[in-house]
């Protein structure tokens, strides 16, 4: 989808092939300009019409009373670097001149803080034992590596 007014200036934004569906099964305007027009069709809806229309559509989604428009872009960055991708593509995706703005959008997630610190416990671990099963602080014995199983 092509933005030609946005902070950054005009830029392509990437959908994903369900939002694409879903963009191409609505009404096309007479113009074809506006994704949500406002009544006629000529022009776009304005703050009013854009805020009741986003107030049905959180509802019938489920989504918390309190959540705006905007915490939307927060949950794709956040949804982004949570599934894998670098800071750097969420800013792409954002369309951010800068990672330090991307940065204070993403926002993770108990259950992916601790998987990573998993993660990392383990590294860290497989790399005693490369060592041959260094002592670990605080222990009187070598502690058998979980990988090898040897002491």
């Amino acid at each position: 989808m092509r933005l030609r007014d946005s902070k950054t200036g005009p830029r392509q934004v990437l959908l994903g092939v369900a939002a694409r569906e879903l963009l191409d099964r609505l009404t096309v305007t007479e113009r074809g300009e506006w994704v949500f027009p406002r009544n006629g069709g000529d022009e776009p809806l304005n703050k009013n019409d854009l805020w009741k229309f986003w107030t049905k559509t959180r509802d019938a989604a489920g989504i918390v009373a309190d959540a705006r428009l905007h915490d939307l872009r927060h949950a794709h960055a956040s949804h982004a670097v949570m599934n894998g991708e670098s800071l750097h593509v969420a800013e792409r995706l954002l369309g951010h001149r800068r990672a330090s703005t991307t940065n204070r959008y993403v926002h993770l997630d108990d259950a992916t803080l601790s998987q990573a610190v998993e993660r990392v416990a383990l590294a860290i671990q497989r790399k005693l034992c490369d060592t041959d099963c260094l002592q670990f602080p605080g222990s009187e014995e070598l502690k058998r590596c979980p990988t090898s199983g040897e002491v």
